[in-house]
C-alpha cells in the first residue's frame, strides 16, 4: 500500500493583476459586501 500526497501551486493570490478590478467602473450603490481577511480595492472593510 502507497500513500501518494500531491500540492499543486497555482500561482493565484488575491494580490494577482487578476483580480485588480482594473478598468471596472465603481461599484453600484445597491451592492452590499465587506472585505473578509484580504485587501480590497473597491470598499473599506468595518
Amino acid at each position: 500500500m502507497s500513500i501518494h500526497i500531491k500540492f499543486y501551486y497555482l500561482g493565484i493570490w488575491p494580490e494577482s493583476e487578476s483580480f485588480s478590478g482594473h478598468g471596472y467602473g465603481s461599484i453600484p450603490a445597491k451592492w452590499k459586501g465587506n472585505c473578509g481577511g484580504i485587501p480590497c480595492n473597491k470598499y473599506s472593510s468595518p
